[in-house]
């Protein structure tokens, strides 16, 4: 079976539903922000020699 059917079973038509297909490529967008942020602050704090204190300064 070729991979176009496969994901054709899986994942509706792009033509059908583009609504669904822009809500499912903002919300990748957004968990790929959200993770970035944490990943920079661990970058920060192991990489870089920075204190928690100084990664973190939004946090109270």
């Amino acid at each position: 079976m070729p991979l176009g059917e496969k994901l054709s079973k899986i994942y509706p038509s792009l033509r059908r539903f583009p609504v669904f297909s822009w809500a499912v490529a903002s919300k990748f967008l957004m968990m790929m922000g959200y993770c970035s942020s944490l990943y920079l602050t661990v970058m920060l704090v192991n990489r870089m020699g920075y204190t928690e204190a100084q990664a973190t300064p939004w946090l109270p």
